[in-house]
């Protein structure tokens, strides 16, 4: 169900991309920023947690806040009204879906299979660029560039799934930081 963006997302969201001064050294202090983590506050509950500082900075990365890319790769920005677009269920988003691809590039020439969500093929460079999501790529990591061509020369085990997520974003990010969990793994796996 589509749910307007709130009005002060939007306008804090255009604060954010209309800076275009140097990149501070202090992202996460920015006033800019500031005025977005109070407006998420103020409409989503959420906003005053570290770990919240931390999800947004990389929500804001791969919607290609201008603040987050080098001068000369501001042209990757998305327009500010489609990046609140994209925030907003972003940030109340109760699932996900994750792509998981695994080049088989030693494999001969497996048949197609389709299992479920999942598949077996060599995808096209377009196919790959979709399910990866090559402009959020782009926009996330504006230094690095693809082949897609070239990894389009062999097969991908694709595996598809919808997770569940935090209502939270920012517990989304230290759900992944257990060292309990993460301590007692590596000991099992150890012996």
């Amino acid at each position: 169900m589509y749910t307007p963006v709130p009005q002060p997302i939007s306008e804090a969201v255009a604060a954010l991309w209309a800076f275009n001064g140097q990149r501070p050294d202090n992202r996460f202090g920015a006033p800019q920023l500031l005025r977005l983590k109070a407006a998420c506050a103020d409409a989503y509950g959420f906003g005053a947690q570290f770990w919240f500082s931390f999800s947004l900075s990389e929500i804001l990365r791969s919607l290609g806040c201008p603040m987050y890319l080098p001068v000369d790769r501001r042209r990757l920005a998305l327009p500010p009204e489609e990046a609140a677009e994209k925030l907003h269920p972003t940030l109340t988003a109760t699932s996900a879906k994750v792509s998981y691809l695994c080049p088989l590039d030693w494999a001969d020439d497996p048949s197609d299979v389709t299992f479920g969500d999942n598949q077996i093929s060599r995808l096209s460079s377009a196919e790959l660029q979709e399910i990866a999501d090559a402009p959020r790529l782009a926009r996330a990591f504006p230094n690095r560039s693809l082949n897609w061509d070239t990894l389009s020369q062999f097969y991908w085990l694709v595996v598809e799934e919808t997770v569940p997520v935090s209502t939270e974003p920012g517990h989304r990010a230290s759900d992944r930081v257990n060292p309990q969990s993460d301590s007692a793994f590596i000991e099992d796996a150890l012996g």
